[in-house]
C-alpha cells in the first residue's frame, strides 16, 4: 500500500476528505507505512487523532512514548513494581481489533485512565511463571 492509497481507505474508513497535502498528513503516512503495522493497527493508532493537527502529530506519539517508558522505568523497584496504580502497557482497541500502547489513546491526562477503557484480563506473576502466547494480532507480538 502506497501513501495514496492509505489515505484514501484511512478517508474512506472515518468518512473524511483529508488531501494528502494537509500539513504533516503525508509525513504522517509514510512514518507509518515505514513500521510494520498493518492497516488494522494504523487505524487504530490514528483513529483518535484524525481531526487532529497532523503536523505535531508524530511528535505528541514521540513524547507520549517517551513519558510511558519513563513512568515504567520509575515504578519498578528490582524486579517489582512498587507503584500498583500503573496505568495499563497495552490496549485491546475493540474497533480495530489490534492490541495498542496504552499512550496511543486519544489525548488524556497521562495519570487518568479513561472513561471508556475497561479491563478485560490482569495477572501478576512472578517472571518464571510468565507464559507467553503468541497471536495472530499484532504480528504475533
Amino acid at each position: 500500500m502506497d501513501v495514496g492509497e492509505l489515505l484514501k481507505t484511512l478517508n474512506d474508513v472515518f468518512g473524511t476528505n483529508h488531501p494528502l497535502g494537509a500539513p504533516g498528513l503525508q509525513k504522517c503516512l509514510e512514518h507509518f507505512l515505514r513500521t510494520p503495522p498493518d492497516f488494522g493497527e494504523v487505524y487504530g493508532l490514528l483513529r483518535g487523532y484524525w481531526q487532529s493537527d497532523f503536523s505535531q502529530l508524530l511528535s505528541t506519539i514521540a513524547r507520549k512514548r517517551a513519558h510511558d517508558e519513563k513512568m515504567r522505568q520509575d515504578v519498578l523497584h528490582g524486579d517489582y513494581i512498587r507503584n500498583s496504580n500503573m496505568r495499563p502497557r497495552r490496549v485491546w482497541d475493540l474497533y480495530s481489533n489490534r492490541v495498542l500502547p496504552f499512550f496511543t489513546l486519544p489525548p488524556h491526562s497521562c495519570k487518568d485512565i479513561p472513561d471508556n477503557v475497561w479491563t478485560v484480563s490482569h495477572s501478576w506473576v512472578h517472571g518464571d511463571a510468565l507464559v507467553k502466547v503468541s497471536t495472530p494480532i499484532n504480528g504475533k507480538q
